[in-house]
């Protein structure tokens, strides 16, 4: 895996014989897709695009196939006895799509081959992407994502470490491979009935020596079910909005004692002219059984000449949900046990082997 631009791109082996392609890891969605050769509109990239013809292991899926059926919220078109062929169309919330046809094909790692893997070939897509991305890799938990289709083979266990957006170099990411350390944190994981997300619940957030409770909808409410999802695909983290927000942002200003400006966008809240001396208090996020503290260079980033930015922002549409960005996810290694509904933390040099 390595980051590239905005997103962290990871490397897949597919087709006979055997091409090699880049797709966004995105533990927020299901679907792998790529765009693939007829393209009736596809977003520029460097690689070329995926030639179904010229791969003998390529075969379209029928509508009446598992796994046709099990996207139905993705499929489109009706399937006639002329076209039998299984059609869907995946959405993002940032205005993302892609649309094609529903297809099996072997995947490579290694040396390891894994045969009637269930992606998407794009034929019409578009959308906010790398020049080296092809498309999508779908790291959720629903019945379609990598992590479902390898299932028993990789004990529904995989991991990953993101390396620092300001470094380039590339780190690995595991599917079954588990690594223990006694100073690992582990924090509950939940799952809704769609499976897609990995929801973790998030306590509080500490600044310094002050701790913000993160809102409950109902007070003293058990924890039964997560409220911040954790995303490789999304690169900034989104928190209730209101007081809460405004809380951890007027405790950093006041013991950071910043000279504010205006961010490049309507997103980043909390900006200041970029000074290498400027320390923020600690912070640390606090889930249920586990805190990890994130260091400075992944709260604070210079998005632009001369400014940064708190990577942490309000909620806002059409995101009506809180999400733990992969910017504050780097140099950790984060372990996901879907058996035991798990997710592990911890603190690890991305760019060193593991």
């Amino acid at each position: 895996m390595h980051y590239d631009g905005s997103e962290y791109l990871m490397k897949l082996l597919i087709g006979t014989p055997p091409v090699e392609i880049l797709g966004t890891a995105d533990t927020g969605s299901d679907l792998t897709w790529i765009q693939c050769k007829p393209c009736k509109t596809c977003f520029e990239h460097t690689n070329p695009l995926f030639d179904l013809r010229a791969s003998s292991s390529y075969r379209t899926l029928k509508c009446t196939s598992k796994q046709c059926k099990a996207i139905q919220d993705y499929t489109v078109g009706p399937c006639t006895r002329e076209h039998d062929k299984c059609q869907y169309n995946a959405t993002y919330g940032d205005g993302s799509f892609s649309n094609g046809h529903l297809a099996t094909e072997t995947l490579t790692f290694g040396k390891t081959s894994i045969e009637n893997y269930a992606f998407g070939c794009g034929h019409n897509n578009r959308g906010i992407f790398g020049d080296s991305s092809s498309g999508m890799i779908g790291l959720g938990g629903g019945p379609l994502s990598i992590i479902s289709q390898l299932g028993d083979t990789i004990q529904w266990k995989f991991s990953y470490c993101l390396v620092s957006i300001s470094k380039n170099q590339t780190s690995t990411i595991n599917f079954g491979k588990q690594v223990s350390s006694s100073k690992a944190v582990s924090t509950p994981l939940f799952q809704t009935a769609d499976r897609t997300y990995y929801y973790l619940y998030l306590e509080k957030v500490i600044i310094g020596n002050q701790s913000f409770e993160y809102p409950r909808e109902e007070t003293g409410a058990q924890v039964q079910s997560g409220n911040v999802i954790i995303d490789s695909g999304t690169p900034i983290t989104f928190l209730p909005g209101g007081e809460f927000y405004d809380g951890i942002v007027n405790a950093l200003k006041e013991a950071m004692d910043v000279e504010t400006v205006d961010g490049p966008d309507d997103i980043l809240k909390f900006c200041y002219k970029t000074n290498s001396n400027i320390e923020s208090p600690m912070i640390a996020f606090q889930f249920k059984d586990a805190t990890i503290e994130i260091p400075q260079s992944s709260t604070f980033v210079e998005v632009d000449d001369g400014v940064t930015c708190f990577t942490v922002v309000p909620n806002r549409l059409p995101f009506h949900f809180s999400i733990f960005g992969n910017i504050l996810q780097e140099n950790f290694l984060v372990s996901y046990d879907l058996k035991n509904k798990m997710v592990s933390f911890l603190a690890t040099d991305c760019s060193k082997k593991f």
